[in-house]
């Protein structure tokens, strides 16, 4: 379950719709996280039932807890059997439009895991469109409005996250077609080419944002964390292939974004 910290997007549009000292929107925006965290779950659960065989043969994912053996088939299915029953009881209270975004996220990830995964760019593409709507859910759950530049940044970093992963898997793993096959129909050069690419509308997106979308002029003092949180990973992508997963052991990268958020609350808040 280490892909945990993605539902953490859930609660941005606190942060940015000026909502992050409301009582009541931080309880409903928790509640929408917690309902993403079981779904998000469900989905990585049925992926790894159905990856166990492949996933035992490959350099990390064998340490997962079925490829490894520390957790039986069985077992995975009574929690996500447990992870269902919450889920249903979490969204009783909640509107049609937000179990409408549960029910439009599980169906493209259970199309991903069976169909779309093995389609080439479609397959980034699918976690981009994964990433807004966990910021749609926020929004949808605090009941307000954020900039379409957020959306649009949102999802081309994870593009730029998307990219890398495979990327990383390209060059740094023994017989990587065999675990992801759709990386045949990739190549190194190629995934360069799309990581600086995603990379860079990132930047423009956000700096547009910055400048013109935010409530406050304040906010362009962001902008210098956003520049180098984007410029350092996409050096250390393009060097030695980074996987995403690895940015919460980089203290660097961590450091520069406890310092982007502390700003971001600084300008939205206090100035």
């Amino acid at each position: 379950m280490k892909q945990w910290y993605k539902n953490l997007l859930v609660l941005t549009p606190l942060l940015f719709g000026n909502l992050l000292f409301s009582p009541d929107a931080l309880l409903s925006v928790i509640d929408a996280t917690l309902v993403f965290c079981a779904v998000s779950g469900i989905i990585y659960i049925l992926n790894d039932i159905r990856d166990k065989d492949r996933d035992s043969h490959h350099l990390k994912k064998k340490n997962r807890p079925l490829p490894s053996g520390a957790v039986s088939v069985n077992e995975a299915w009574i929690i996500a059997i447990i992870f269902l029953i919450f889920t249903i009881i979490a969204m009783i209270p909640m509107n049609l439009l937000f179990i409408g975004i549960i029910g439009f996220y599980v169906i493209q990830n259970l199309a991903y895991t069976f169909w779309l995964k093995n389609l080439v760019i479609v397959d980034v593409i699918i976690i981009g469109v994964g990433f807004v709507l966990r910021v749609l859910a926020g929004c949808i759950a605090a009941d307000l409005y954020l900039s379409p530049w957020l959306f649009t940044a949102t999802f081309l970093i994870a593009l730029m996250l998307g990219f890398s992963k495979r990327y990383s898997e390209m060059i740094t793993t023994e017989s990587a077609i065999t675990h992801r096959p759709v990386l045949g129909e990739y190549n190194s050069t190629v995934l360069q080419g799309y990581l600086i690419l995603s990379s860079t509308a990132a930047l423009i997106v956000y700096l547009i944002y910055a400048i013109t979308g935010a409530h406050t002029h304040y906010f362009v003092l962001t902008i210098p964390f956003a520049v180098y949180g984007i410029f350092s990973f996409l050096a250390k992508s393009l060097i030695s292939g980074l996987d995403p997963d690895d940015l919460l052991k980089d203290y660097a990268f961590l450091t520069n974004l406890i310092l982007w958020f502390a700003v971001v609350v600084l300008v939205l808040y206090g100035l």
